[in-house]
């Protein structure tokens, strides 16, 4: 079992998740230019097909 920050955990989901499923998303404030909460959706951007 790999330990990770709670933060880490959901931001690796999250990406494994928008890589995968094209109808996914993510909505929020300053996800882009800030980071989003908690730094959760760094890289999105980078990955094709990201609906942010």
């Amino acid at each position: 079992m790999t330990v990770m920050a709670f933060n880490e955990a959901l931001r690796e989901a999250l990406h494994e998740e928008m890589a995968r499923d094209e109808s996914g998303f993510f909505m929020g404030e300053d996800v882009i230019t800030h980071g989003g909460p908690y730094k959760v959706p760094m890289g999105l951007p980078k990955i094709p097909r990201a609906h942010i």
